[in-house]
């Protein structure tokens, strides 16, 4: 995890939505590599959508650069997130613009 802020400061916080059953979920689940892994897969086909807390949870906790790295050395050059993105940086980019959902 990156470390810039403390994963207790997202307790208890709506980080987003589910865009199939409207529930919602919360930070504790993804402090976990595999979680996040997970959690990126869903955002990235729009299966969910972030809160603006959830956004600023994943630049706080894990740093965008960082879940790039994770998300390219996990798949590989055959992986979705390479397909989809091509590059890290075009990821971190996308994370940087993404629209936020009011919750």
């Amino acid at each position: 995890m990156n470390g810039l802020k403390s994963s207790q400061e997202y307790v208890d916080k709506i980080i987003g939505i589910d865009n199939l059953s409207r529930n919602v979920f919360y930070n504790q689940k993804y402090l976990e590599k595999d979680s996040l892994i997970h959690l990126m897969y869903e955002l990235s086909t729009s299966e969910i959508i972030l809160t603006k807390i959830g956004l600023e949870f994943l630049r706080d906790i894990w740093g965008f650069a960082n879940i790039a790295t994770i998300l390219f050395d996990y798949e590989g050059s055959k992986g979705d997130f390479n397909i989809n993105f091509k590059t890290k940086e075009k990821l971190v980019e996308w994370l940087k613009n993404y629209k936020t959902i009011n919750c």
